[in-house]
């Protein structure tokens, strides 16, 4: 319901948030409260414009809306016009949402005016033909003075003539003369309870018209003389109401459609996407020509800027679904900065730019906040800035604007040297979808949404972004923060476990109705040497499965017999009542990346979840984190029987002996290596500067398995040795062996430098052999 809308009814209808201050208010109301514009009642409470006399009828109102929000309760309520009149309503209330309140609940006040029916009611004798003025403007109200014996003292309003109801003449004195049986019927009861000396009121319907009848009886030295009855016609209200229902109705049921939608495009999108990306990682692996290259090339940049995109469209819809949550957690500013500049180096420096960052020492420390919501909005900004940036720099600059005991106000700006923006379009940058120029869209890669997200991003975190930009000379955006201070230390997470074990023992169902990604699972698997099953439905899944048979199910959700949720539900059912005693770790594969979705698969029973598209290594590591879980344990310092311990280096042959001779799976378990274990040694030398010898202990216990793997003896010995003095559980090794440390560093850098140059080797022998 917006203004537009309350404009069309002809009696005051006002429209409070959910604080009762007023948003909004029509026509009527301002003209009934002396009003020009509905700015100056905008952020008025209620009280302020309610007679003081009235305010405990008032608050008796909005706790009864507070206690029963279907309530709609209404009262004769004395309002205050501009100029300190007094201004007589029948108000009535009820709870609605509207499209212009950021909490969406608010309320509605719908109001009939009787300025002079006060003066009126004091004077039982006064003719009402001197208010036939007033009776013929006031629709669908009438209102009688009756003594015990209902006869008419005054009357105000026709609605009764308009009904027709009134079975003989206007001019008779009974009140009773104005209605038809059937109201009667509905009016006698009413008449006895307020002739008794209660108040009361009840709602009707008469065809396909509704009504409300209020029975107020006045007393003179505490006996009851007479009674005012108020007739109000409230169809109009009621239509108010039921749009205000309906519009409700229709809003919850487009963001049901537009929610449904946006699961269904990503499921839709990201499905063939799995294949494309999927089999182009693939084929990249065989021997192509440069064009072929090249084609293969822009399939892969093709299929990742898809992927952007529905990824940048789940998050605006989460955005707009509010359903985007901020942590709280602790984190370094400068880690951050790093983090964007490490990712961006590839493109910066593809297109010689320079890029500089700009953190002062005050902002060096501790604080709370989101720092992936943060990392998010600086990777837009900096992309865009590097994207339409040709020569020249970027900066990237922070601030510190507010220092407290508890607090930091922090001003970040993102500053390029680029073909800018003209005034008139700096508003509309923010648009989703929306780039300057037509022409950018042939020039520029992009989908529009990068600032849309991270204006909306910004401001869901408290604060607001401006763009200040000049035509060819650059672009400036900048965004200031508030951050509490944190007293807490960083954790050192440690990074994901390489196999405790071969992988060729671990037996693997993959289910998948779709050809395709079945056979690129296939592939896949087929290179780690895993026993797998294929299933081609859920059906086919339920009948291949039996308790303790399978380490790991991969589990497609959707499914046309029997979807994921439900084939994990059986699974779990018929585990549940096995003698053996085993869980099977069951992976989600789903291209639908919204959120709610994602939990209520985890809530089913399944374990884990694998979004579509995948590759190698996303494979890998969910069959490596099966393999190791729970098995962190207490270790005692201990000798590994080698031939030659002291070796250093690397065994080739062994690991040979681990991929049965599979050359591409022995060059990808050295390449994840090399990667994997110049991480853990970069996280071993680090927590060594910070003295964290737990951390070192835990990088320690996650490279030991793959170092022992590739045969480094002297490397898993030291490894073995720091896990055991300085893991997590041990606690009596209070003496820090530096030396240690220094040797165990040495010796996994020299076996790393060796499988790299082993790596590049058998790189080079390929090539030199399809030659």
């Amino acid at each position: 319901m917006n203004n537009t809308d309350i404009n069309i009814f002809p009696n005051p209808v006002i429209i409070y948030g959910s604080n009762w201050n007023i948003l909004s208010a029509n026509r009527a109301a301002l003209k009934s409260l002396g009003y020009n514009n509905a700015l100056e009642l905008q952020g008025k409470h209620i009280r302020e414009i309610i007679h003081n006399i009235e305010h405990e009828q008032l608050e008796d109102i909005l706790q009864a809306l507070a206690a029963d929000d279907s309530m709609s309760p209404k009262s004769n309520l004395c309002h205050l016009h501009k100029n300190g009149w007094k201004i007589k309503l029948i108000a009535q209330f009820s709870r609605i949402e509207h499209e212009g309140n950021n909490s969406k609940e608010a309320f509605i006040e719908s109001a009939i005016s009787l300025r002079e029916l006060p003066e009126c009611l004091n004077k039982p004798n006064h003719s009402p033909e001197n208010y036939s003025v007033l009776a013929e403007n006031i629709p669908g109200l009438e209102v009688f003075l009756v003594d015990k014996e209902l006869n008419i003292h005054s009357r105000l309003g026709n609605e009764t003539g308009k009904q027709g109801w009134n079975r003989k003449s206007n001019q008779e004195n009974n009140f009773l003369s104005y209605f038809p049986p059937h109201i009667l019927e509905i009016l006698h009861p009413l008449l006895k309870v307020a002739l008794g000396g209660t108040p009361i009121s009840q709602e009707f319907a008469d065809k396909e018209e509704h009504f409300s009848v209020r029975l107020i009886p006045l007393t003179s030295d505490h006996i009851i003389s007479r009674c005012v009855i108020v007739l109000q016609n409230t169809t109009e209200t009621k239509l108010v109401e039921n749009k205000l229902k309906h519009s409700k109705e229709e809003s919850e049921e487009a963001n049901r459609a537009k929610d449904n939608f946006v699961a269904k495009m990503s499921h839709e999108i990201r499905t063939p996407l799995n294949a494309i990306s999927g089999f182009a990682e693939q084929l990249v692996k065989t021997p192509l020509n440069k064009q072929q290259e090249e084609y293969l090339q822009v399939v892969t940049n093709s299929s990742k800027h898809l992927l952007s995109l529905i990824d940048d469209i789940l998050v605006l819809s989460k955005i707009e679904l509010g359903q985007i949550e901020m942590d709280e957690v602790p984190f370094t500013l400068p880690d951050i900065i790093k983090a964007v500049k490490e990712m961006l180096e590839i493109k910066y420096k593809g297109k010689k730019l320079d890029f500089h960052t700009i953190i002062p020492s005050s902002l060096k420390g501790q604080i709370l906040g989101d720092p992936a919501k943060i990392r998010q909005v600086l990777l837009n900004l900096t992309t865009n800035a590097i994207k339409f940036t040709h020569q020249g720099s970027i900066t990237l600059s922070l601030s510190l604007e507010q220092d407290t005991p508890s607090l930091q106000k922090v001003r970040f700006q993102v500053r390029d040297t680029g073909i800018g923006i003209s005034k008139n379009e700096w508003q509309n940058i923010f648009r989703p979808f929306h780039q300057v120029d037509s022409a950018f869209d042939r020039m520029y890669t992009g989908c529009g949404l990068g600032l849309t997200i991270s204006k909306d991003l910004i401001e869901r975190m408290g604060g607001s972004m401006v763009v200040e930009s000049v035509p060819a000379k650059g672009s400036t955006f900048t965004f200031a923060l508030d951050f509490k201070k944190s007293a807490g230390k960083v954790d050192n997470l440690p990074t994901e476990t390489e196999a405790k074990v071969s992988l060729h023992h671990i037996r693997i169902l993959f289910v998948d109705d779709d050809p395709v990604n079945r056979k690129l699972g296939e592939i896949i698997l087929s290179k780690f040497k895993v026993n797998a099953d294929f299933a081609r439905s859920g059906l086919e899944a339920i009948k291949y499965f039996q308790p303790g048979k399978y380490n790991l199910i991969f589990l497609d959700i959707n499914m046309p017999d029997i979807n994921g949720i439900e084939v994990t539900r059986y699974i779990r059912q018929i585990e549940s009542t096995s003698s053996i005693n085993t869980e099977t770790h069951i992976v989600a594969m789903t291209a639908n990346a919204v959120s709610k979705h994602l939990k209520q698969y985890l809530k089913s029973g399944m374990d884990s979840i694998m979004l579509k598209p995948y590759d190698e290594e996303t494979i890998y590591r969910k069959l490596i984190s099966v393999v190791n879980k729970d098995i962190r344990r207490q270790i005692e310092p201990e000798k590994t029987p080698f031939a030659d311990s002291s070796s250093s280096g690397f065994d080739l042959d062994q690991l040979l002996s681990i991929t049965r001779g599979d050359n591409e799976f022995t060059q990808l378990m050295m390449d994840i290596f090399v990667e994997n274990g110049e991480k853990l040694l970069s996280k071993i030398k680090n927590s060594h500067k910070n003295n964290n010898f737990t951390a070192i202990a835990d990088a320690a216990h996650t490279l030991a398995p793959s170092v022992e793997q590739l045969g480094m003896k002297k490397a898993t010995l030291l490894l073995k040795e720091v896990e055991a003095k300085y893991l997590e559980n041990l606690t009596h090794f209070t003496q820090k062996d530096h030396d240690l440390i220094y040797n165990t560093i040495d010796e996994v850098q020299t076996g790393i430098n060796l499988i790299k140059e082993a790596s590049l080797n058998r790189r080079n022998n390929k090539q030199t052999k399809q030659v």
